[in-house]
């Protein structure tokens, strides 16, 4: 299924985004739609019957501007936020200065300041705040445009207030001049009410652009230009004109500009802002390398294999944005919510006004009141919590190398209550050794190295690479099957073989295994059977060791209340050793893929909320039926796409990072909601006057403010997430 970006304009709050995801679903072609306030975009998911002239129809009809986004890069995005924040600030200013001189001449007829008389005070009043309000035409647009196509917003809060206030002061304005009698008027609530907004908009930009920084760091990490071998010369050329198949040379002190391999030379790579791996790691012929690399000592040249999205830098930034505009649980709440919240809050202020002027009958406390409860109410903070705290938390976790896919991956791993994890590759390192061989004549080691090789267990590569350095040549297999959790198949010059463990030697016929085999296999080696014609020709011997800090990382997760269990391929004694070894209590030894998915269940049956850890082929199948899936980066790309969160480095430690990042974002998200709901809760009744029997009463000017300031607080409350500590109990 493809996925699509488009640039949404003239969002301003979660209602926003709820009228723009309703509208993009109810599109022919389209699957689901992601809408982010936090980027002003959306991701939508499409099929054979989608055109895209009905979506774009179908947004500009529910009020906002659609356009496919073209991609940016960071020099282009940040040229553009510096224009957006420049005409922001200078709007800010203006009104500022206008608002404040609207409310010197507002007032100075009702204070001891050098006035020239009501009238003219007034007049100028008038025309300054008439000209606040041109200042900010947009917002009325907007906002009038949503109240009147029954979709009220943010914006519309907004319109009402101030132009309440305006009609209410032109009211007696014109009174004045027709029956001599003045009275309060409050074109200067009208400006300010817009200053204070805009200026909360300016602080939220300004708040945003941190939020989303280190997905512009990310970006960052794309050199502009590239040294691109042609013939015998090196031209410069720009970074995004490389090919498929392009040979380009790399310098030190120079960035990787696409993925590709090293066909001459050789390289230091810094790699930590994509894996989180902080020491360089040596390249060298045929060795794989990712755009965004800084090289830091050596030169050489690469074969270009991926450009543009397809790079694994850009598919790590688009995972970090993606993760903003997907939905959680939390977040589809927040949004029902939003849904419902700016119509309640209209009904609300209607009502205030009713029951006030039934109660004192007093025409201007009654707007009053009625136009506080309006511009104080923020259905934007409602929008935000969510979206604003996932940026950031996915952004965090780029920079460790923990990929989180989408919202729900954060809220699922923060509550998963078991941990189930493979051994090979997850909890070891996987670079398996081979320590010894017994029964092989040449020309079986040939055959087996010419089936091992097309195998993609780490064991299997352990052998080949082991026969590799024999100086054996491999010669044409056939009918190879690889066997998952037990080996593998095949034919070499019309011989059946069959290579693997105890498990597949069973499968196979073999009846009879090597007792000395058996015993090295219940010391912890692991042993690679090869079989023929029912019969055990030989073995291998391998021993993995230990990640670093598995037994500590283990006791943490146990201490944060999460069930470790184990679930591996290899012999149950093995199995009961390594965990023992490990400090795990539960596990399972001789598993196939089938028996992971069955303790999936099992587990899930129990009650607990399951994350799955693996990193092979065969771990796919369990880590899509876990309710969160975390793949080790260095698997295979199927158990990358099988999973939620994907650990680029493959430690230990970015293991129980990301579990700790994950609790940390979602009691942001809740105490961004809580934050929302209650000031919500507690000032729209304030500004609605329940108070004011003892004195107290919210104005309108004071209470835009409150509005302006609240989402700046969640915005700024998500931004601790950069700098929160990682480190468990």
């Amino acid at each position: 299924m493809e996925r699509k970006k488009y640039h949404v304009s003239g969002m301003f709050c979660a209602a926003c985004v709820g009228r723009v995801d309703k509208a993009a679903k109810a599109v022919k072609g389209v699957k689901d739609a992601e809408v982010s306030l936090l980027t002003n975009s959306m991701i939508v998911s499409i099929d054979e019957d989608f055109d895209e002239n009905n979506l774009i129809k179908a947004i500009e009809g529910a009020g906002y501007g659609c356009a496919l986004d073209m991609g940016e890069n960071v020099r282009e995005m940040r040229n553009r936020r510096k224009k957006e924040l420049g005409l922001q600030l200078t709007r800010v200013i203006a009104a500022f200065v206008i608002a404040a001189l609207t409310m010197y001449f507002g007032m100075a007829h009702m204070s001891n300041w050098p006035s020239l008389g009501f009238a003219v005070d007034q007049s100028i009043a008038l025309a300054l705040s008439i000209l606040v309000m041109g200042l900010y035409y947009d917002y009325f647009y907007h906002g009038l445009k949503a109240l009147f196509r029954l979709h009220p917003d943010m914006l519309s809060l907004v319109s009402l207030g101030s132009l309440i206030s305006f009609i209410y002061s032109l009211y007696v304005y014109i009174r004045f001049f027709v029956t001599g009698i003045g009275g309060h008027t409050y074109f200067d609530t009208a400006s300010m009410i817009l200053f204070f907004i805009s200026l909360g908009k300016f602080l939220e930009a300004v708040a945003k652009a941190q939020s989303t920084s280190s997905l512009e760091a990310l970006l960052a990490l794309m050199p502009e230009k590239a040294f691109k071998v042609v013939g015998e010369e090196t031209v410069e050329v720009d970074a995004s004109a490389l090919k498929p198949g392009d040979i380009v040379l790399v310098k030190p002190g120079s960035k990787v500009p696409s993925d590709g391999k090293v066909v001459d030379g050789y390289g230091n790579l810094e790699e930590a802002a994509l894996t989180g791996e902080s020491a360089p790691v040596y390249k060298a012929k045929g060795d794989k390398v990712m755009s965004g690399s800084m090289n830091l000592t050596g030169s050489f040249k690469m074969e270009v294999e991926a450009v543009g999205e397809n790079t694994t830098l850009r598919k790590i930034a688009r995972m970090v944005e993606e993760a903003s505009g997907s939905k959680g649980k939390l977040s589809a709440l927040a949004d029902t919510l939003s849904l419902y919240f700016v119509p309640v809050i209209i009904g609300l202020s209607l009502i205030t006004f009713i029951v006030w002027i039934s109660i004192a009958g007093n025409l201007e406390d009654s707007l009053l009141h009625a136009v506080s409860a309006l511009v104080v109410a923020c259905p934007c903070a409602l929008g935000l919590a969510t979206p604003v705290a996932v940026m950031v938390g996915a952004g965090r976790g780029s920079k460790l190398g923990i990929l989180f896919k989408d919202a729900r991956s954060f809220e699922s791993l923060a509550k998963a209550k078991a941990l189930i994890v493979d051994k090979t590759g997850t909890l070891t390192t996987g670079h398996l050794a081979i320590v010894g061989e017994v029964g092989f004549d040449e020309k079986t080691l040939v055959d087996v190295y010419s089936l091992e090789s097309l195998s993609e267990h780490p064991l299997a590569w352990s052998i080949a690479l082991y026969l590799e350095k024999k100086g054996l040549q491999k010669k044409k297999a056939t009918d190879f099957k690889n066997i998952p959790g037990q080996g593998i198949v095949g034919k070499v010059d019309g011989k059946d073989y069959a290579i693997g463990n105890a498990a597949l030697m069973k499968e196979v016929g073999v009846t009879v295994l090597p007792e000395e085999a058996k015993a090295n296999a219940e010391k912890g080696l692991l042993v690679t059977y090869v079989a023929s014609e029912k019969k055990v020709i030989g073995y291998f011997m391998a021993e993995d060791s230990l990640k670093p800090l598995t037994k500590e990382t283990i006791e943490s997760l146990q201490r944060e209340g999460v069930e470790v269990v184990l679930a591996s391929g290899d012999s149950k004694k093995r199995t009961a050793s390594l965990a023992s070894e490990t400090g795990i209590t539960r596990y399972y030894g001789e598993v196939k893929p089938e028996d992971k998915e069955r303790i999936v269940e099992e587990i899930k049956g129990e009650g607990k909320l399951v994350a799955m850890c693996g990193d092979g082929i065969n771990d796919a199948p369990a880590l899509k039926r876990s309710d969160v899936g975390i793949s080790i980066g260095t698997g295979t790309e199927l158990a990358v796409d099988s999973s939620d969160i994907v650990l680029r480095e493959g430690s230990m430690k970015s293991l129980e990072e990301a579990f700790i990042l994950a609790k940390k974002v979602r009691a942001n998200i809740v105490m961004n909601l809580f934050w929302a709901l209650i000031y919500n809760l507690c000032l729209v009744p304030l500004a609605a006057g329940v108070l004011d029997p003892i004195g107290f009463q919210l104005d309108p000017m004071w209470a835009s403010l409150a509005m302006a300031l609240s989402s700046l607080f969640v915005i700024l409350n998500a931004l601790r997430l950069k700098v929160v500590s990682l480190k468990g109990k």
